[in-house]
């Protein structure tokens, strides 16, 4: 049987009643009746976390500084009393490592130094990846931001919004929430107060941001659009609509890179929009994104259990390589994350597969731990990568 894109899917059962099956969100008609609230409970931003969001800082480029000199040597941490299945997302800073599942409500905080697990039980259902934002771990569930703080594990506020179709963001000088009224929310990460906010078309799908600009994706079934938004004004810089319908947060290298919902990489230029160059690939999960580094885009294809390394000017293949299913199975693994990118190396989570470390200039398959399948993204603290498999979470060390 042939797979079907999302887009086919809606276009054949109708984006309204299929849109909460897919985890696509809810209705067409959310966002209406939510108006943004006048602060936030943010604490400011002295210290930037190592791991902020699921893809790292505001980028998401994947990068990290840490060195791999040696395979990776595995040690479990915090467990949980049921076993782990579904994506589960991971957040992290030097002193704490945050995970909980989709559609859950129990938030998990494993502390790097000793191991030990602390967990906070919330009202709603988590519906995006957490954020770690100037103090605070925001979780974005159906029917609203909980406002978290990350030393006390306690809950210090709620932002109500629309069911969220991503997950907050926070650069150095501003954090974005989306869910009110069809627009983008920005304050002032300092102060918690409103510095502007965008109105757009359809839903905020996708949103990362760099050098005084940010990314945003403004998407539904109808189509989308990728706009260019200058963070001290709000206001628009270019817009291009030749992307379309996107569910992935853009990576900001030399180009914007970003999905298409049909599994095309796009590379535009941060200058005006124009379409440098696209790939197609397989690709079917909104989680999984392109991760960059000195002039490289890299791109896990779990729909082919590869990871393609490319020229960020050009998209010409560089190199490719396939993800075995683990030392017995030379099979292509069936789940790869995003993957991250370190000086030498690029990483890459599979289930099953482990994890797998490439060597950044010629993708040999440099090091693959099997021991674990994992269900989440991988986050990096300055010394241990960090991810969830089925039994919890699990601590790598270079």
């Amino acid at each position: 049987m042939n797979k079907l894109s999302r887009r086919t899917v809606v276009a054949l059962f109708g984006a309204t009643s299929i849109a909460g099956c897919l985890g696509i969100g809810s209705p067409l008609s959310s966002n209406s009746g939510r108006e943004p609230p006048d602060g936030i409970p943010v604490a400011g931003c002295d210290t930037p976390p190592s791991w902020p969001t699921a893809t790292g800082p505001a980028k998401r480029t994947g990068q990290t500084d840490i060195a791999f000199r040696a395979e990776p040597r595995s040690n479990e941490l915090g467990g949980t009393d049921d076993r782990v299945f579904g994506q589960t997302w991971v957040v992290a800073s030097n002193d704490h490592v945050f995970w909980l599942q989709d559609k859950e409500t129990t938030i998990r905080r494993t502390h790097t130094e000793t191991g030990n697990t602390d967990t906070l039980s919330l009202d709603h259902a988590s519906r995006v990846s957490p954020t770690l934002a100037c103090g605070r771990l925001a979780v974005h569930t159906y029917a609203g931001v909980s406002w978290v703080d990350a030393e006390t594990l306690e809950v210090v506020g709620t932002t109500p919004t629309a069911s969220p179709h991503v997950s907050s963001l926070a650069d150095d000088r501003l954090v974005y929430v989306s869910g009110f009224n069809d627009s983008l929310q920005a304050y002032g990460a300092d102060t918690g107060e409103p510095e502007w906010h965008l109105s757009i078309d359809h839903f905020v799908t996708g949103l990362s941001s760099a050098q005084h600009t940010a990314y945003v994706v403004d998407a539904s079934a109808d189509g989308g659009e990728v706009l260019s938004v200058d963070t001290q004004t709000g206001e628009v810089q270019w817009q291009t609509d030749v992307v379309g319908e996107s569910y992935t947060n853009p990576v900001v290298g030399a180009d914007v890179y970003t999905f298409d919902n049909d599994g095309t990489v796009h590379a535009l230029d941060t200058d005006n929009g124009e379409q440098m160059w696209e790939l197609t690939t397989e690709m079917t999960s909104p989680e999984t994104t392109p991760a960059y580094r000195d002039g490289t885009v890299y791109v896990a294809d779990d729909a082919s259990g590869t990871v393609t390394a490319l020229d960020a000017e050009t998209g010409e293949r560089h190199w490719q390589t396939e993800i075995p299913r683990g030392d017995t199975d030379g099979r292509p693994t069936g789940t790869l994350t995003s993957p991250v990118c370190t000086p030498e190396f690029v990483l890459v989570g599979a289930s099953p597969g482990g994890l797998a470390v490439l060597r950044r200039d010629t993708g040999e398959r440099r090091w693959q731990n099997g021991t674990y399948s994992f269900s989440s993204n991988l986050a990096v603290t300055e010394d241990a990568v960090y991810a969830v498999a089925n039994d919890g979470i699990v601590k790598l060390k270079p």
